[in-house]
């Protein structure tokens, strides 16, 4: 496990700033060459990419990589969206909300002693003829 100190927080902030950059990038890179027909990196880097190198299965792993970066995070975005839709509240009926309370309430031994243990009156435990309805309400 990692130990919780400001240089790790730093580097796991800093590596997943960079993995966040992944889709943003092969979306660069894939725009790119579907306009122009050739690799971002032979236009940026014509010196260190040979034509050579970028037919190299490193360039064929690296071209594939981030079609399928892009492809899952497409597919990413549209799944977030389907879930992060709102959906109407359930709320039971009246019935079955009071069959639930009575059935909580049903499962506590000694009830005055649970409700004491709720409420505080300055630093003591309130006792039962200390707990009003509005103290209730407010709870």
């Amino acid at each position: 496990m990692i130990a919780d100190s400001l240089i790790a927080r730093a580097i796991i902030r800093l590596v997943a700033s960079i993995y966040s950059l992944v889709p943003i990038i092969s979306s660069i890179y894939y725009l790119f060459y579907v306009i122009n027909r050739k690799s971002l990196l032979v236009e940026l880097f014509p010196n260190a990419f040979s034509v050579a190198l970028m037919n190299s299965s490193i360039s064929i792993f690296l071209h594939y990589w981030l079609g399928f970066e892009l492809v899952f995070h497409l597919y990413f975005l549209m799944a977030v969206a389907r879930f992060q839709k709102l959906l109407p509240p359930v709320i039971p009926a009246k019935h079955v909300r009071v069959e639930i309370l009575y059935n909580c309430l049903n499962t506590i031994d000694k009830f005055e002693t649970w409700l004491e243990g709720w409420f505080i009156v300055g630093n003591k435990k309130a006792k039962i003829d200390q707990i009003y309805r509005g103290n209730l309400e407010e709870w």
